[in-house]
């Protein structure tokens, strides 16, 4: 800066000195916003890719989600078929004409 001749009057010097100071807080924290503006927008940058990864999770989630509950519904059957008192008689059945054809039981 250039330095002109300071004015006759104290008040007048004073107030521009003021002035001064407060422009330079002003520019300082500008800068410190831009420094703050420029580190969101690294931090923005980096989350570039998550939109596409919540999509390839949701596909992958679902695929999960068909398989166990095809896996659900085959244990389910096959629980509901031995816990069934048919398979019982049918098991009994086998095993007395297993017997008879065998000759181990007399009829």
């Amino acid at each position: 800066m250039t330095r002109s001749n300071p004015p006759a009057d104290p008040a007048a010097a004073e107030a521009i000195g003021e002035i001064r100071g407060q422009l330079r807080e002003l520019i300082h924290s500008m800068n410190n916003d831009g420094q703050r503006l420029e580190a969101i927008a690294r931090s923005i940058a980096k989350l570039d890719g998550v939109p596409r990864d919540i999509a390839e999770i949701k596909e992958r989630l679902g695929a999960l989600e068909v398989e166990k509950h095809r896996r659900d519904g085959a244990q389910g059957l096959m629980m509901a078929m031995l816990k069934s008192p048919t398979l019982g008689w049918l098991v009994g059945v086998a095993a007395a004409a297993w017997a008879v054809l065998t000759g181990k039981v007399d009829i």
